[in-house]
């Protein structure tokens, strides 16, 4: 059931992450949120900064998605799972750092942040519990 439950966390994760992609993108103008970067904009163009965020974005909800998949072994083996965890976690971390504005609401950065560390304990510090539940 644990294992269930993490899919399906990790599939919403995914989908979440795709909201700084629609926000980078220019799809939709949104008043609240943005894909400017508060580290980034002195050197680059807002223009760049958008296409950055996009890339950190889409690349977080496709290797979510990806470890997901690991979990019900439909496209990946389970073994799979514990680095391409680390690096979802990792780019999730990275995106939200350098793009914080792109997430639609206050509670969907917390979900995040929350997945995040649920992954790095599954694999850090319980030795993939998740996997063996």
């Amino acid at each position: 059931m644990p294992r269930l439950i993490f899919f399906i966390l990790l599939l919403v994760h995914s989908i979440g992450h795709l909201q700084g992609a629609i926000v980078a993108s220019g799809f939709k103008d949104f008043e609240k949120w943005n894909a400017n970067s508060w580290p980034l904009h002195k050197w680059v163009s807002i223009q760049a900064q958008h296409t950055i965020c996009l890339i950190l974005y889409v690349i977080t909800s496709l290797i979510t998605l990806a470890v997901a998949l690991c979990f019900k072994e439909w496209a990946l083996s389970n073994c799979s799972w514990k680095l391409l965890g680390f690096w979802a976690a990792t780019f999730s971390w990275i995106s939200m750092f350098i793009f914080p504005s792109a997430f639609a609401m206050f509670f969907n950065y917390i979900g995040a942040v929350s997945v995040n560390i649920l992954l790095y304990y599954s694999f850090i510090i319980s030795d993939g519990w998740l996997v063996k539940a």
